[in-house]
């Protein structure tokens, strides 16, 4: 009975995945050499946010690494649609990190590109070093390349949100981390700049830098909307000039 059981869960799990691929097999590319309607684009986006609200409450049936591929490979299809993202933007990039840590948290080298397509590409950067501690809870220091988990939490949470204490909590971890890797170059190097923000704290020009960043890489306005608003929060004035470009001054004061 335990065997028919095992493979009746099997059957669910296969089954799923395959039914809602076929009822929603993504349509980016289609959308991609297509005149881009956006009433079309936003139904298939509220179709991705049913379906990824779907698997949050779905068993594994033994099957976490192969879900969290499958949604992986999902998210590089979604990410790499420049054409529709333009349109829509990146608000779904956290929610496919939220399941890939759900099903395979040790799965390292997504932390590693979602950090930047969270934090830049979908202005969260709040959420990545959320989504990133998660993870970190259940990764080996002796996975490879675990190390780059901490330093890239540390450089979102000193670049973007000026968590001096926390980023020199990461750098130290990420430097521990380095020398059980054997790197010791790059466990020094992380070490000296936990040091060095203890008494040169990130300024407001690098931080206003660090959302221009954000500015010039997304064409999705409400992302940009984002990026702006903390530039203005964090004293830089924006001028609009009369053929559209934006130019950003820095604060004197820092």
């Amino acid at each position: 009975m335990i065997a028919i059981a095992k493979l009746f869960d099997s059957l669910v799990l296969v089954t799923g995945i395959a039914a809602i691929g076929l009822l929603q097999e993504p349509r980016w590319q289609q959308l991609e050499h297509s005149n881009i309607d956006t009433k079309n684009l936003a139904q298939e986006i509220q179709k991705e946010q049913n379906n990824l609200s779907f698997w949050k409450s779905f068993s594994s049936f033994g099957y976490g690494n192969l879900l969290a591929d499958w949604f992986f490979l999902r998210f590089i299809q979604y990410y790499g649609d420049d054409a529709a993202r333009d349109k829509t933007g990146y608000e779904l990039n956290p929610q496919f990190l939220e399941l890939i840590i759900k099903y395979d948290p040790k799965f390292v080298p997504a932390y590693l590109i979602f950090s930047s397509a969270i934090s830049i590409d979908a202005a969260m950067p709040d959420k990545s070093i959320e989504l990133l501690g998660q993870g970190l809870k259940h990764i080996s220091p002796r996975q490879p390349d675990a190390n780059y988990v901490w330093l890239y939490r540390a450089t979102d949470q000193i670049l973007f949100t000026n968590d001096v204490e926390g980023a020199k909590y990461s750098y130290n971890m990420a430097a521990d981390w380095a020398d059980i890797a054997l790197n010791h170059r790059l466990a020094k190097a992380n070490r000296k700049t936990a040091q060095y923000i203890s008494t040169h704290p990130y300024s407001k020009k690098n931080r206003i830098a660090a959302w221009q960043l954000i500015l010039t890489h997304n064409r999705f306005p409400k992302t940009r909307q984002v990026a702006l608003n903390k530039i203005r929060e964090l004293g830089g004035t924006i001028k609009i000039q009369p053929n559209g470009a934006i130019v950003i001054a820095s604060p004197k004061d820092n």
